[in-house]
């Protein structure tokens, strides 16, 4: 199930997800509590929370201010180091392992799979960019200080990175040739920096 909140400024906060027909209007401490409430995932008995950013109650007085730290919040998730598998440094890792991708005995399989999870599997293409791109026009509506940066088209140049390297993964199936592996290696390390550029700007 996927789940999104949202904040409008005269009927407060709602939230929708894949399994509602309508918005939920809520309470501000209503939502808080529910994305902090502990679960357990099956595939993973360590997990007893959500994978949420923390927000202080008041943290933030104006939209122009939430949409400028929850950015900020963003990027620092994003540039991490702590996690070897998440943000930049994941990239980076898949990326030195892509090449021992063709000695899997289905690499045939995982290519074919890691071109629908970037380019397909509900992500809107290129890895969920471009809906991002969207979210960061959106975003300068509410922030104009943000327009000089031209976040939104930096952001499409990503996601058509991401289709291209995704399309390459689709290569390396349909044709059998598990040497492009090394190719699509070079296009997400490329990737990787474009990405750490990009959010070193809002950093």
């Amino acid at each position: 199930m996927k789940l999104v909140s949202g904040f409008h400024h005269t009927r407060g906060n709602h939230c929708g997800s894949t399994a509602m027909r309508d918005l939920l209007h809520c309470a501000a401490l209503d939502l808080n509590r529910a994305r902090r409430f502990p679960v357990t995932a099956s595939s993973s008995p360590d997990t007893t929370t959500r994978a949420v950013a923390p927000l202080a109650d008041n943290a933030f007085e104006s939209l122009p201010e939430i949409a400028f730290g929850a950015l900020r919040e963003n990027a620092r998730a994003i540039l991490s180091a702590s996690d070897p598998h998440a943000g930049i440094a994941g990239m980076k890792t898949l990326a030195d392992d892509l090449a021992n991708w063709g000695d899997a005995p289905d690499w045939q399989f995982c290519a074919r799979f890691g071109y629908q999870i970037v380019e397909r599997r509900g992500t809107g293409g290129g890895a969920f960019c471009k809906m991002y791109a969207d979210y960061l026009r959106e975003t300068e509506a509410i922030a104009p200080d943000l327009r000089a940066a031209k976040l939104p088209n930096s952001m499409v140049k990503i996601a058509d990175a991401w289709t291209a390297f995704a399309l390459l993964l689709k290569r390396v199936s349909d044709e059998k040739n598990r040497a492009l592996f090394a190719e699509a290696r070079d296009a997400l390390r490329d990737l990787a920096a474009r990405e750490e550029n990009f959010w070193r700007m809002i950093e």
